[in-house]
């Protein structure tokens, strides 16, 4: 897979979780393990510009992670990334999320996720230049995803888009209030698969 140019505000939004989660003195050692000390006190602009920020970078700080934390450590830490993320995200785009939040008003929690995850899918879609689409199942939505953020050019023996499951959770309890709903990769290029692939679904009672 070709290596390809992805937004500021992508970018962006990746280092302000890693920051939040890891603290400055974190991000640094990160920055510097990966070769990406270009980032060190100049975190991208929060606009959709294509400029200088690349896909294998993304996947870079994830793989750094990795090796410095260990793969526990790191699939914890990745997933609050990802968390945050969604956070920054609603929070830096406000006028998107209060619209949002007023058309969901009165809507059940299935319908809530759809919404949030079909207007996510088209807003990465643009800013990633790939597919990403929602599928939908019996009380279950899936949200698919050709951009390989977290698994450029990567092979493992298991899922690794850790971010990106804690981004969809993110956006699922902001969008519902609650922490009902599941969030799992069940299919990941990593693996060799046509995409990612993430099932969102009710939480079991124990």
């Amino acid at each position: 897979m070709e290596d390809r140019l992805i937004s500021n505000m992508t970018f962006r939004v990746i280092l302000l979780g890693v920051n939040e989660i890891v603290g400055q003195n974190g991000l640094d050692v990160v920055l510097n393990f990966t070769g990406l000390m270009k980032y060190r006190n100049a975190i991208p602009p929060n606009n959709d510009l294509v400029e200088n920020c690349w896909i294998s970078e993304a996947t870079g700080l994830d793989k750094g992670i990795e090796e410095i934390f260990g793969d526990n450590g790191a699939a914890a830490i990745l997933m609050q990334v990802g968390k945050k993320q969604a956070a920054w995200g609603l929070e830096e785009n406000k006028a998107v999320s209060d619209q949002l939040r007023e058309s969901m008003e009165g809507k059940g929690d299935l319908e809530r996720i759809k919404m949030i995850l079909t207007i996510t899918a088209g807003i990465i879609s643009a800013q990633m230049n790939t597919e990403v689409w929602i599928e939908e199942g019996d009380d279950v939505v899936y949200y698919c995803d050709k951009s390989a953020t977290h698994c450029f050019n990567r092979i493992r023996s298991q899922p690794i888009c850790f971010v990106s499951v804690g981004f969809l959770a993110g956006l699922v309890e902001w969008a519902t209030g609650n922490n009902s709903w599941n969030v799992k990769e069940t299919q990941c290029m990593a693996l060799g698969k046509e995409y990612c692939a993430y099932r969102i679904s009710k939480r079991v009672e124990s």
